[in-house]
């Protein structure tokens, strides 16, 4: 595409050096499909000196940008988007792993396919969040790729506390909410080349469901289920999909087996 991209990888320093090690394997072992930069947002670090070698030695072409610990991951998003010009910005978080090739063109494809996109994501939920009753459709912020200006010119509220982070990702004036105001469609991506709609996201098997194998982009969250047992997959499936929820059998089948064993 004519436009730019920047990929902006957030790196905590209070983090386990193990996450980002999984990230930058990830990176550097798949192919992106896509031209782009890479910025490293080195967020809270005292001396980066050992940061920036460690990601310097995996992506050679890495950029940084040096932020202090004040608050989430969307306030080091913003400080992010300010500080790049490309046309396009992608956000990943500490927890982020890339799981396909041609992740990034697969995510700028929701965007030559449709003039109205306003944000493709690599998973969502209808799952309530503070004051906003299910099915309350979302994108997740774990990863996700936006047009920057409409990133920047979001109304991102206060930002001092987690629970803010999770009101602009899931609640009323979630960052969903305010680009379907616009007029803007937010869809979900996955790892087979499709881009799914708000009302397919359950089938597009990317976010608890059934063994989230079309996921394009995996985070704690996807980890945490794709470990769960047939039970706590069953809850966080209808936690994020109501009667829609699908939990395969094969797990079901592991867990008798174990039984047996």
């Amino acid at each position: 595409m004519a436009a730019g991209v920047a990929v902006c990888h957030l790196v905590r320093a209070g983090n386990p050096p193990g996450w980002l090690e999984r990230f930058l394997e990830t990176y550097a072992t798949r192919d992106a499909g896509e031209a782009h930069r890479f910025v490293a947002i080195l967020k809270g670090f005292d001396d980066t000196a050992a940061v920036r070698a460690q990601i310097s030695a995996r992506v050679r072409s890495a950029e940084f940008l040096e932020i202090g610990d004040e608050g989430f991951d969307i306030t080091a998003y913003r400080h992010a988007a300010g500080a790049v010009d490309d046309g396009f910005v992608c956000f990943l978080n500490s927890h982020a792993a890339i799981e396909a090739e041609g992740w990034l063109s697969i995510l700028l494809s929701a965007f030559s396919s449709d003039g109205k996109a306003g944000v493709a994501a690599a998973t969502a939920s209808w799952e309530r969040a503070d004051a906003a009753m299910f099915p309350n459709a979302h994108v997740r912020t774990n990863g996700f790729l936006m047009r920057r200006e409409v990133f920047a010119g979001l109304d991102f509220g206060p930002l001092a506390t987690k629970r803010d982070s999770n009101r602009f990702e899931g609640g009323l004036r979630s960052l969903t909410r305010q680009l379907v105001e616009r007029d803007l469609v937010p869809y979900v991506a996955g790892r087979d080349g499709g881009v799914f709609g708000a009302g397919d996201w359950p089938e597009s098997a990317t976010f608890r469901w059934g063994e989230q194998e079309n996921l394009l982009i995996s985070d704690n969250r996807t980890r945490d289920y794709a470990a769960s047992s047939y039970r706590r997959r069953l809850k966080l499936a209808r936690l994020a999909w109501g009667d829609r929820a699908v939990v395969p059998v094969r797990n079901v089948l592991e867990r008798v087996q174990s039984w047996i064993a």
